[in-house]
């Protein structure tokens, strides 16, 4: 599970920062990637007609943002304009609005600074760098779902849960050699700003959401067959949950990663197991706000079994 965890022994806290544009003013991107000794946090976003340092300032507030007052937290950045002018003291001349919001996250937390010098083999740094322009090419290309042609949602197929009088039926696996079959899914929660400020800061009372939701995730994938009528049961090798953080959009991006050796594949259980983590997290929260919703739940790729691989990203 991918989730920042601050206790209460004080642990440093990493946070890799970059910031891109496209043609500087145009589509930017930023990432911030937080650290401690247990756990990873990935934030990311992007905006229209901005610059690179701006971006990089979004990056540095964001990462703040979501850690808890006097952390003790260390910034990696390549970017000298933004360590330069909090730690020598540079003039700011533009983005003042960017420049208050940092103030006000330095003065409640304790921030070193340090300098990564930009496409030299940093792990996390690249890591940033990759999200943060992966996140302008999205803006500057305002990509949507891929979408299909009717005539392929329409074609005419066998359907294999139908038996030859139109009855539903399962279908016998009996003959299938058993094989390593992997699937992710995915939903997207929309929180809104508060619930979102919340959960970052721990602070819903029903207790942590994400822990909570990653329980339930894993419970629900093994449970897939009492719960989709012809789905079969199955032993699972690993179920794993990880939640995703949008700050921009004040949303959750939940992944449900499942694996198994068997007959059958492992579709349902990790659309279920997504879907249930992205429950649970609506009632963990619905006392703060009950227009939450959850959108976008997909099968992302499979592997295994005789139908073949499939990837959405791929796709027609």
């Amino acid at each position: 599970m991918n989730k920042l965890f601050i206790g209460s022994v004080k642990i440093m806290i990493r946070v890799y920062t970059d910031g891109s544009c496209l043609n500087n003013p145009g589509a930017g991107g930023w990432a911030a990637i937080i650290l401690d000794k247990k756990s990873k946090m990935i934030l990311k976003g992007g905006e229209n007609n901005t610059t690179n340092n701006r971006m990089e300032l979004m990056s540095v507030i964001s990462g703040l943002e979501s850690i808890a007052d006097d952390e003790d937290v260390t910034i990696y950045s390549d970017s000298k304009y933004v360590i330069n002018s909090v730690t020598l003291g540079w003039k700011r001349k533009a983005n003042l609005d960017l420049w208050e919001l940092l103030d006000q996250q330095l003065i409640s937390k304790n921030v070193e600074w340090q300098w990564v010098k930009g496409h030299s083999g940093d792990k996390y740094n690249e890591e940033a760098d990759q999200i943060a322009q992966s996140e302008a090419d999205k803006i500057q290309n305002n990509i949507n779902q891929p979408s299909y042609s009717q005539e392929s949602l329409f074609k005419k197929v066998k359907m294999t849960h139908l038996d030859d009088n139109g009855e539903a039926s399962m279908v016998n696996v009996a003959s299938k050699e058993k094989t390593i079959r992997k699937a992710e899914a995915k939903c997207t929660v929309v929180v809104g700003a508060e619930v979102l400020k919340l959960i970052i800061d721990n602070q819903i009372k029903k207790g942590d959401v994400f822990s909570t939701a990653n329980i339930a995730g894993i419970m629900a994938a093994k449970k897939a067959s009492n719960l989709i009528p012809l789905c079969h049961t199955i032993l699972l090798d690993k179920v794993g949950i990880s939640f995703e953080i949008d700050q921009i959009h004040h949303q959750v991006h939940v992944t449900s990663v499942v694996e198994s050796s068997e007959r059958t594949g492992v579709e349902i259980e990790a659309l279920v197991a997504a879907s249930v983590a992205g429950i649970t997290i609506y009632d963990m929260c619905k006392s703060v706000d009950k227009k939450i919703h959850i959108d976008n739940l997909h099968l992302v790729k499979k592997t295994g079994g005789k139908s073949g691989d499939f990837d959405i990203e791929k796709t027609g």
